[in-house]
Order: structure tokens, then sequence, then C-alpha cells
């Protein structure tokens, strides 16, 4: 069952996508309650999934990765074992992160981050060509990224 979210959950919510790094002090401040009350409410949160990590989101120059690939892939047969198998042998790829299954005429769109063009290739080799449930794929290579945001829309 989802979890019910009210209007000071929301606040919290928001405020740490902005900000995970805030102090109860500050926190309680800007979503106008009580520092105890606040976190109560992130045990709560945390404690129901609704809050499933929280990160650092780093400079992308930081990277040891900085080639990024968007990558559409289609499966030979679209039967749950066959992407059971795919979706784990991805989870275990360390340059994938991020992995869809897709409504169209794809099956998985990948997001994956490379040292170099051989580094690409390798994973390439490996997790797809290697792969027989693979029956083909496409690479989209970032020219530059525009937008990047990790929050997502809570009401």
């Amino acid at each position: 069952m989802p979890l019910s979210l009210d209007d000071l959950d929301r606040r919290l919510l928001a405020a740490l996508q902005e900000d995970a790094g805030l102090s109860a002090h500050d926190l309680a401040q800007r979503c106008g309650s009580s520092e105890p009350t606040c976190q109560r409410r992130l045990r709560k949160l945390r404690d129901s999934g609704a809050i499933a990590a929280i990160v650092a989101l780093l400079d992308p120059a930081l990277s040891v990765a900085p080639l990024s690939v968007i990558i559409e892939v289609v499966l030979e047969n679209q039967r749950t074992p066959h992407q059971q198998v795919f979706q784990q042998r991805m989870a275990g790829e360390l340059s994938v992160s991020q992995c869809y299954m897709v409504s169209s005429e794809i099956d998985y769109l990948l997001i994956g981050h490379f040292g170099d063009i051989e580094d690409y290739h390798a994973f390439v080799e490996r997790a797809l060509m290697a792969d027989n449930a693979v029956r083909n794929f496409r690479s989209m290579f970032v020219m530059k990224r525009t937008k990047f945001e990790a929050a997502i829309r809570l009401a």
C-alpha cells in the first residue's frame, strides 16, 4: 500500500531533494515545523521506503568515465525469463547506471558511462554481442548534457 503523504511530508521531501545536507534545525525551519517532528517524520519516511536513498550528486567532470552513451536494446524474445536474465546482467554491469524496460519498438533503454571508446567497445562485446538474447542494439553518444535533474515531482 503506498504511503499517504501530507503537506509536511511533501515539504520535507522537497527540501531534501534540493539539499539533503540540511541540518535537522534548518530543515525544520524551512518546512515550518519543530525539529523533533521533522526527525520523527523523516524516520517514518525512511522506514516506509519513501526515501529510497540519500546521496550526493557529483560534478560529472570528476568522472573517470566521461563517455556517456544511451543504448537502445531489442531482445530476441520478450518473455519474462529472458527479460529477467537481461535485467540481472545489466544490474551487474558497473558501466550501466540506468536500465529501463520501455514500451516502443525497443525493449530496454540503457544509460552507460565509459572511460573511452575502447571501454565502450569491450562492454558491447561482453554484454550485448555475446548475449544471444540480444537481437540488436543502437547507441547514441552524448555530445552535451543540457539538463539533469534527480528530483521527482510530489504533487
